[in-house]
């Protein structure tokens, strides 16, 4: 019975790959930041995004609703434009965004679905991207007016 214990637990301890639950990240080379603690840098091999609006009003949404609103935008700078992180200020706004880096000269987009589910009256709602540009925070915002269903 110890034998199958001590196979059990050696069979456990093999089958457990480190790797398989790693994810793929970046290479820091890719990043290209230049600013350090003693010097401002140089921002003009940086990427820099254009947005073509920041904010958008969905207008009157009947509560419940699931809206989506897609922000285009495009990499106007000159190495590639990532985004590591999204954050919604709302758990009701859920960002879907591409993981892999922008070329210059690429376009993209960020999708918000919005759920007015236990939402009334006005909402305003901020989307922040954790970027390798400078600044390195972007906020984007959603606006509307949730009304109750009759």
């Amino acid at each position: 019975m110890k034998n199958y214990y001590l196979l059990f637990i050696l069979i456990f301890l093999f089958s457990c790959n480190e790797n398989s639950h790693k994810e793929k990240k970046i290479s820091a080379d890719i990043v290209q930041n230049p600013v350090s603690a003693s010097d401002d840098g140089d921002f003009s091999k940086l990427p820099k995004v254009k947005f073509e609006t920041e904010e958008h009003d969905f207008g009157t949404i009947v509560q419940g609703e699931k809206i989506a609103w897609v922000f285009n935008y495009e990499n106007i700078g000159k190495s590639d434009f990532i985004i590591s992180r999204v954050k919604s200020s709302c758990g009701c706004t859920i960002p879907k965004w591409s993981k892999k880096p922008l070329s210059p000269g690429g376009k993209e987009e960020l999708e918000i679905i919005f759920d007015s589910d236990r939402k009334r009256g006005s909402i305003y709602k901020s989307i922040t991207l954790f970027t390798n540009s400078q600044p390195s925070k972007i906020k984007l915002f959603i606006k509307g007016e949730v009304i109750i269903p009759n």
